[in-house]
C-alpha cells in the first residue's frame, strides 16, 4: 500500500449543523417578516376600504340629517302657512266671541259649522219667536257678516203642548275676508 502524504495541513471539519440551523433559522425570519409585511399591507387595504365606508356612512347620515332638518323647514313653514290661511279663511275666535256675545238671553247656539268653500251654518234654538227675530237683527246688522240668510224655522212643542215650546232657526251667512284678515292681524 502506498502512504499518503498530504502537504497541506488539514483543516478541522466545519459543523455544518450549525451552519444549516442558522440558514433555516434565517429563511424563517426572512419568511416571517415577509409574511408580516404582506399581512400588514392586507390590513392597510381593508382598514382603508372599511374607513371609506364609514365617511360613505358618515356622509348619507349627514344628507339624511340635512334632508330631515329641510323637511322640518318645511313641515314649520307649511303649518305657518295652513295657520295663515285658517286664520283667513275660518272664523277666528273673535268672530265666534262676537256671534256668541249677540245671543240674547233665552237663546242658545245648538249647531255650529264652517268647513271650507262653505257659509257658515248656525242652528240656535229659542222658547219665543221674538228671540230669533232679535238674533237675526242683531246678525244683519253687523259688519263681518255678509248674505245672512234664516234657512229654517221650525217650531217644537215639548211634552205639555201649551207649555215648553221652542223654536229652532237655521242661519247661513258668509264672514267677510277683510274682517278675518283684520282680526288675525290684531292676533
Amino acid at each position: 500500500m502506498v502512504p499518503e502524504i498530504n502537504l497541506l495541513e488539514e483543516k478541522p471539519k466545519k459543523d455544518v449543523t450549525f451552519l444549516f440551523i442558522t440558514a433555516v433559522l434565517v429563511v424563517l425570519i426572512l419568511s416571517s417578516t415577509l409574511i408580516l409585511l404582506w399581512q400588514r399591507d392586507v390590513y392597510q387595504v381593508e382598514l382603508e376600504n372599511a374607513l371609506t365606508r364609514i365617511d360613505d356612512i358618515e356622509a348619507s347620515k349627514q344628507e339624511s340629517l340635512e334632508k330631515t332638518r329641510e323637511l322640518e323647514q318645511q313641515r314649520f313653514m307649511l303649518g305657518s302657512q295652513i295657520d295663515a290661511i285658517e286664520t283667513t279663511l275660518f272664523p277666528s275666535l273673535s268672530v265666534m266671541e262676537r256671534l256668541i256675545d249677540l245671543i240674547p238671553e233665552k237663546l242658545e247656539v245648538k249647531n255650529y259649522q264652517y268647513g271650507l268653500g262653505e257659509r257658515l251654518k248656525l242652528t240656535v234654538r229659542s222658547d219665543s219667536m221674538e228671540g230669533i227675530a232679535e238674533y237675526t237683527y242683531s246678525l244683519e246688522n253687523q259688519e263681518f257678516i255678509n248674505n245672512l240668510l234664516v234657512t229654517n224655522v221650525i217650531k217644537e212643542n215639548g211634552v205639555d203642548k201649551k207649555k215648553n215650546k221652542t223654536y229652532t232657526a237655521d242661519f247661513q251667512m258668509e264672514i267677510n275676508e277683510r274682517y278675518l284678515m283684520e282680526e288675525g292681524g290684531e292676533q
